[in-house]
């Protein structure tokens, strides 16, 4: 369902049993894969987000994992602290939360209903979505999927009808948007460079003075994870990774048989992983690796 990379031969991320109705049950099974070592976790909450808080002013390096009812666990070497996010979630709040992200050393969230988060400190998340949060659940509400940013005061939230968010210093406004097609992830390479994807093969590029549409030709695959690599975009779809070169979307080669589908991208320490529904492959900058999960050999 989602994944982050810890180091170049470690990874963490969240599944669930295709046995299981997620409809049914809130269920998940965090694994950590530490060079050839499987370790695993089961949460009764459906984790739809995780990723990696760095080290950083004396604290150790936590693991993330966000539930869609707005329970968080970050996880670290030698325990564990599981926290609330007070109002997110459908059972008791106003909307589910859709990924957790790591910018510049500290915590955001951001979901349906316009809800946005951030973690100022441990156990203590406060909303950061003036004039963007919608107590009133209705079909026109602001649904957010995506959230990035190179630091606070310049971040970015991506979600439903093509709607595009960006807050400054001065707080949030909205960006003209080139589509009205839903969109999934937002990745900023740097203030200059910010790239977004969505349904429909729909890839955008720019920035808060405007973006640009990118598309493959007759493609009606959603793209679901944009994430940058070694200088180059890499772009997740359920049949297949793409690459973005500045100016072409062309297909990944990557060598394996059959070829992998993905769904979720997370690169660092010189390696980029994808995380499929169903693939779990790595790429160390000269070839591509298939990794087989154990309990699905």
């Amino acid at each position: 369902m989602d994944g982050c990379v810890i180091e170049h031969d470690y990874i963490y991320f969240t599944s669930k049993l295709k046995s299981l109705d997620p409809n049914e049950y809130d269920f998940s099974r965090m694994f950590y894969l530490d060079r050839e070592n499987w370790i695993y976790h089961d949460l009764n909450w459906d984790v739809v987000s995780c990723c990696l808080l760095p080290e950083r002013d004396g604290e150790k390096r936590r693991y993330c994992a966000l539930s869609m009812q707005g329970d968080v666990e970050l996880e670290y070497l030698g325990g564990v602290d599981v926290e609330k996010i007070e109002g997110a979630g459908t059972y008791e709040g106003v909307g589910a939360v859709k990924q957790i992200k790591e910018i510049a050393g500290t915590l955001y969230v951001c979901g349906d209903q316009g809800q946005v988060y951030k973690r100022s400190a441990p156990d203590k998340w406060v909303h950061m979505d003036e004039g963007l949060l919608d107590t009133n659940i209705s079909a026109t509400a602001l649904d957010l999927n995506g959230i990035d940013g190179n630091h606070e005061h310049d971040v970015y939230v991506v979600g439903y009808h093509g709607r595009i968010f960006h807050r400054n210093a001065a707080g949030w406004s909205e960006l003209d948007s080139p589509t009205n097609l839903h969109l999934e992830r937002v990745c900023c390479v740097s203030e200059e460079e910010v790239y977004i994807c969505g349904n429909e093969g729909t890839l955008l590029k720019g920035n808060v003075d405007g973006f640009s549409v990118h598309r493959l030709d007759d493609f009606k695959e959603h793209f679901w994870d944009v994430e940058w690599f070694d200088g180059k975009l890499y772009i997740a779809s359920l049949v297949g990774l793409f690459v973005f070169d500045g100016e072409e979307i062309v297909a990944v080669e990557t060598g394996l048989d059959p070829d992998i589908g993905g769904y979720r991208l997370d690169a660092r320490d010189g390696v980029l992983w994808s995380f499929g529904v169903d693939d779990l492959a790595f790429f160390d900058g000269k070839k591509w690796h298939r990794v087989v999960h154990p309990d699905n050999q």
